[in-house]
């Protein structure tokens, strides 16, 4: 990371410094990059440790020979999904925050992206839960399943809901007309299509 001092120096050419309103628009540019960097809905490192997980997964499942190592691998891969999952909600909560103080802007596209992680680590879990039971029937206590069963359910919640009721609840927060929970729920059980 640079600093300013340094930026402007890199700014100066041979000839001498440049004029302050340069130096002051492009201070300005890097402020505005480095704040869309860490504002962007779509956190490159979370959608990388989803995909790790996926990848691990799909090693997994072609695994049989080594019983032992093949479950400290799935309880390693239960153990990233819960992580991950936290680290997930963490980021989303960040997110929600600086969209109700106004700091980011909502998008639909940006919820979409969310949720398909969501998406994508539920789909993966369902693979870890599959790879456990095999654990189970050869023998082994998972470790650490209980964890990766609390994670998983509120993971199932996540993902039952539509995108466009996703994109409807984050609206409402924007707008500071978030429902208070009973009615949510109500509104979730009179549902016909649940």
């Amino acid at each position: 990371m640079y600093s300013h001092r340094s930026l402007q120096r890199a700014m100066t050419s041979a000839h001498g410094a440049p004029a302050k309103s340069e130096i002051s628009s492009f201070t300005s540019f890097i402020h505005l990059e480095w704040i869309s960097a860490f504002t962007t809905p779509m956190s490159i490192v979370l959608k990388n440790q989803v995909e790790s997980s996926e990848r691990s997964a799909d090693q997994l499942e072609l695994l049989t020979f080594d019983h032992a190592a093949t479950c400290r691998d799935v309880e390693a891969l239960m153990h990233q999904i819960v992580d991950v999952f936290a680290e997930l909600n963490a980021y989303v909560e960040r997110w929600q925050v600086d969209i109700e103080r106004g700091i980011t802007q909502y998008t639909d596209d940006g919820a979409r992206d969310l949720l398909d992680l969501y998406i994508r680590l539920e789909k993966t879990a369902v693979r870890a839960s599959l790879l456990g039971r095999t654990m189970e029937r050869w023998g082994f206590v998972v470790a650490g399943k209980n964890r990766f069963i609390n994670a998983w359910r509120t993971l199932k919640g996540i993902t039952c809901f539509s995108l466009d009721r996703v994109a409807e609840s984050f609206k409402q927060i924007a707008a500071g007309n978030a429902k208070p929970l009973e009615e949510f729920m109500n509104e979730l059980s009179s549902d016909p299509e649940r």
